[in-house]
């Protein structure tokens, strides 16, 4: 192996998902030296397979727009959402939005899609090491060391669900009413129309029993020409009440299935998933703080929302962005090391975060889409009233990616009666003064070795 002195990097990117290999783009386009560790090796599975159109703005900067565009995915004009309770649906079309800048995005195999991004980083210049699982880092007043033999400036750590693992302390415990359950598996199916529509992602909302007032639902995405990626999300005590019965995941999941018309409609037979169900249990998280000394955060180890607007991705991006700017300028004096853009970036973030957090808090408690847009027919400027109308298109922009128009959906989140966590409040509402205590640093772990 090359010795230490000549491993030595501007940026240390642990994690090779979205959010990581973005960043190390960002870092290498902006001339840095880069190194990133994944310890997977590619292709491999990942769920998150729905982009939002406004992700063109980091694809773009990051010189990977006509690369996504050649790749052949399904291209996506818009979410359908169904109720399964009052039998109608509502297509929200991106080109509807407040600002139509980008009406079509894609579907992805994350499979596909990651290599890919891994592909164009190293295109770039970034070195990736794969697959290799980082096992310790030192810090210094000058930069960290990893597992002894490579040195950078700064750690940023995209290990997504592997870091609360290694660092528990450092997430909020979610309330019970915010533990959500994921079952999902794959399945052939045919494009019935020819047009558009084969290309909508459709989120289908149901109940576990007639008096629920809080929607569960299920998602069919195309991710490519032949494959659609079916899945259901539960409370997660309505998930354990199931799972009582005695089934197993396969038999839960063909069980759901089978009570979602709308689904088993698109796919072409409900009896042969081309996989085992998987299962993604109590997923979603808040991180406490996503800076620390030459230390940061992104992607899904700075939080992770439950997926019903498929923001996952999106906001993995602009961390990615927004933390690349800031370690830039951490950067920008070759003689020393500026901490306080980070703090700037983890403000950023956190509005971005916060807002789309509440909005799928919104989406539960005052069952947004079902009571505002499914309990009438099809909502069109010719049908319904001018108000409504608006409102469908400023729901638009959120699905799209959207929060900086001028949106009275976004206004509303601020005076909205939501059940949130106070500890998650305190994190988003600066209240929370205290640093999350670390860790010795004199050797800690980065990424929990086979956690994913």
């Amino acid at each position: 192996m090359v010795g230490l002195t000549e491993q030595v990097f501007d940026v240390a990117v642990v994690g090779g998902g979205p959010a990581g290999l973005t960043h190390a783009c960002y870092m290498a386009l902006g001339g840095r030296k880069v190194i990133l560790f994944e310890q997977a090796v590619y292709p491999r599975h990942q769920i998150g397979e729905s982009l939002l159109p406004f992700s063109w703005d980091v694809f773009e900067e990051i010189q990977f727009a006509d690369k996504l565009k050649s790749a052949g995915f399904v291209e996506k004009h818009g979410a359908r959402f169904y109720s399964e309770r009052s039998h109608r649906g509502k297509i929200f079309r991106f080109a509807n939005s407040l600002n139509p800048k980008y009406p079509t995005i894609y579907h992805v195999g994350r499979d596909v899609f990651d290599e890919m991004l891994r592909d164009h980083a190293i295109s770039l210049g970034v070195q990736v090491i794969q697959p290799h699982a980082v096992r310790s880092v030192t810090k210094d007043k000058d930069g960290i060391t990893i597992d002894n033999t490579w040195r950078a400036k700064i750690l940023v750590r995209a290990s997504g669900i592997t870091t609360a693992q290694v660092m528990p302390e450092n997430y909020v415990p979610n309330a019970p009413e915010d533990n959500a359950t994921g079952v999902y598996s794959y399945f052939k199916y045919t494009p019935k129309t020819g047009t558009i529509l084969d290309g909508d992602i459709l989120i289908d909302l149901f109940y576990v029993d007639d008096a629920s007032q809080v929607p569960c639902w299920a998602w069919a995405i195309p991710i490519s020409q032949d494959i659609m990626s079916v899945g259901f999300v539960l409370r997660t005590h309505q998930f354990a009440k199931i799972r009582q019965e005695g089934l197993s995941l396969n038999e839960m999941g063909q069980k759901m299935l089978k009570l979602l018309p709308e689904v088993c409609d698109i796919i072409d037979n409900v009896d042969e998933p081309l996989d085992d169900y998987r299962m993604r249990f109590n997923f979603q998280r808040v991180a406490k703080q996503i800076v620390f000394d030459r230390e940061v955060l992104i992607g899904d180890a700075a939080g992770f929302i439950d997926p019903v607007f498929s923001s996952g991705v999106h906001i993995g991006l602009n961390s990615a962005r927004l933390s690349a700017m800031a370690i830039n300028e951490a950067l920008s004096d070759p003689a020393s090391f500026n901490p306080e853009p980070l703090e700037a970036f983890q403000t950023n973030y956190r509005h971005l975060f916060w807002s789309y957090y509440r909005f799928v808090k919104m989406f539960y408690e005052k069952n947004l889409v079902e009571k505002l847009f499914l309990m009438t027919g099809e909502v069109t400027s010719e049908t319904e009233d001018k108000l409504t109308y608006q409102l469908a298109n400023e729901f638009t922009s959120i699905l799209s990616g959207d929060i900086a128009s001028p949106n009275s959906i976004i206004r509303s989140l601020d005076n909205a009666r939501l059940t949130i966590n106070p500890d998650v409040r305190a994190v988003f509402e600066g209240s929370r003064t205290q640093e999350i205590p670390r860790p010795n640093m004199s050797s800690t772990p980065i990424m929990a070795p086979n956690a994913r």
